[in-house]
């Protein structure tokens, strides 16, 4: 799979995966291939270690790069396809985070925090500036305390200085300078839908839930469709989890496997569903 990757990319991307992927943030075509590789390398790690997870799996989903990771494990997109789709995203993101200054912001909230209003202001705030169509969104619902804004660094930064006026308990900006998940990558959008097209996809031999709707894909259009609108449309990771949990009273839950750098996952599961978390795994 690496040998295919470094074909396809012309570069060592195992080395970049070993070496340089947690370091290395400037290049935005190596880092993400790397996260999608580093993925399916810890399924494939999964499988070697107990295949029977695999054969038995009724459900995956990734956030973000990890739903790609997802549809080539449930048979939808084949490999290189998906590698050379994530290739063609990164490169358009990276042009374009070039002309835009954009960012992602994390905000932790309470019952009390009034962030459509912040996030309203922070488009005036925008407009007083001079800033013409100025763009501050949710981007991820992560659970139900915290969210993640995209927008102009303008807007975010109100944000971040005002916080407290909102009772927003408190905001972290993310080390990247474009804002996925909204509006702002609206120019990539044809060039991506035309990648799409040209590929071909299947209807997943596994249900796989989409970061757009929250709820599994139906046919191998929508598959072209919906991950395409993911790069502008908000990540709806905490209904994902509830759709894909819900179960009768006294009903066992499967256990979750998660596939991929860093262990987010289990986090936000101990606060979105305990019983999932209670079955969660680690690879």
């Amino acid at each position: 799979m690496f040998e295919q990757a470094n074909e396809i990319l012309n570069f060592d991307i195992k080395n970049f995966c070993l070496h340089y992927y947690q370091s290395d943030t400037d290049n935005l075509v190596n880092l993400h291939c790397a996260l999608f590789l580093i993925s399916l390398a810890e399924i494939e790690i999964l499988n070697a270690e107990n295949s029977e997870v695999i054969n038995n799996c009724v459900a995956t989903t990734g956030l973000n790069l990890g739903e790609y990771a997802s549809l080539v494990f449930s048979g939808a997109l084949n490999f290189e396809y998906a590698l050379q789709l994530i290739k063609i995203r990164a490169e358009e993101i990276e042009k374009l985070s070039s002309k835009v200054l954009s960012g992602m912001l994390t905000v932790m909230l309470s019952a009390k925090s009034n962030l459509n209003q912040a996030i309203i202001e922070s488009k005036e705030h925008c407009l007083g500036k001079g800033i013409e169509n100025p763009i501050c969104t949710i981007a991820n619902y992560l659970f139900p305390q915290c969210k993640i804004l995209s927008g102009h660094n303008e807007a975010l930064r109100y944000i971040e200085i005002n916080h407290k006026n909102y009772d927003i308990i408190k905001c972290k900006k993310l080390p990247i300078n474009f804002a996925l998940n909204s509006k702002i990558l609206s120019p990539i959008l044809p060039i991506l839908s035309v990648a799409l097209n040209q590929v071909d996809i299947q209807i997943p031999l596994i249900p796989v839930y989409s970061n757009v709707t929250g709820h599994r894909y139906k046919s191998a259009d929508q598959i072209k469709k919906l991950l395409c609108q993911q790069l502008v449309k908000p990540v709806k990771w905490e209904q994902t989890l509830h759709v894909m949990y819900e179960r009768p009273q006294n009903t066992n839950f499967p256990i979750t496997y998660e596939c991929g750098p860093g262990d987010l996952l289990g986090p936000i599961l101990k606060l979105n569903n305990r019983k999932a978390f209670e079955n969660y795994r680690r690879v």
